[in-house]
């Protein structure tokens, strides 16, 4: 219990500094000293904290939250057509090419239409977020930036803001381990754990417009929603 709160209190930037004492935390929880020693061992095991001396228990990274309840990018404002200034969307491929009938079925479209395949790393200060998307390619979509150049727009800015009217989306979210070629893109060991999304996107007419597969990095990206029942 003590270790999940303090791991929720982190990810959401709680402790800007260094985490109270030992003592203090045991107070507060109502636990022993040894408990919460444990706690932080584990949070330091998993590399969300680290313990220096003379510096006391800090948090590794700043995570950065990604908010689900609504179509947006990573730290992507309310007007959908700007980003936090810290984040770019680099393009590392804009293609043509034949649908596969996986895709096709999943567009919309016939085999071997030519569809678009679109990929792109978000980073910040480190690398956040690979993607690769197919994408129907009779909708007049042109690239957000040419090959290995970056954007400051989000991706459902750049759809909307190329006259797209997006409708609704369907996500699947689990784990995965970093083969080596997403491990490098975003600059992890291969094996590394990562979250792993799947997302079809329509169009608000109900054509299918896209479909994404993103691997995010744990350590700097966490997933927040807001759901009602």
């Amino acid at each position: 219990m003590v270790r999940d709160a303090l791991h929720t209190a982190v990810m959401e930037g709680v402790y800007a500094g260094a985490l109270p004492h030992e003592e203090e935390l045991g107070r507060q929880f109502g636990v022993g000293r040894n408990v919460v020693r444990e706690a932080l061992r584990l949070l330091v095991e998993e590399g969300l904290l680290v313990r220096q001396q003379g510096w006391g228990t800090r948090p590794t990274t700043s995570v950065l939250m990604h908010a689900m309840h609504r179509l947006q990018s990573l730290h992507e404002d309310d007007r959908l057509t700007s980003v936090s200034p810290e984040i770019e969307h680099r393009v590392i491929r804009w293609e043509p090419i034949p649908a596969s009938p996986l895709h096709a079925a999943a567009l919309g479209v016939t085999d071997g239409e030519i569809v678009v395949h679109y990929e792109r790393l978000t980073s910040s200060l480190t690398p956040l977020i690979f993607w690769s998307t197919v994408m129907r390619s009779d909708v007049g979509l042109r690239p957000p930036a040419p090959v290995g150049a970056c954007s400051a727009l989000g991706f459902y800015a750049y759809l909307e803001l190329s006259g797209l009217t997006l409708g609704q989306e369907s996500v699947r979210t689990s784990a995965v381990r970093a083969d080596r070629g997403v491990a490098e893109l975003l600059d992890v060991e291969p094996g590394s754990p990562l979250l792993v999304q799947h997302r079809r996107l329509l169009l608000a007419d109900g054509r299918p417009l896209e479909v994404s597969t993103g691997y995010l990095r744990p350590d700097q990206v966490a997933l927040t929603h807001e759901i009602s029942r």
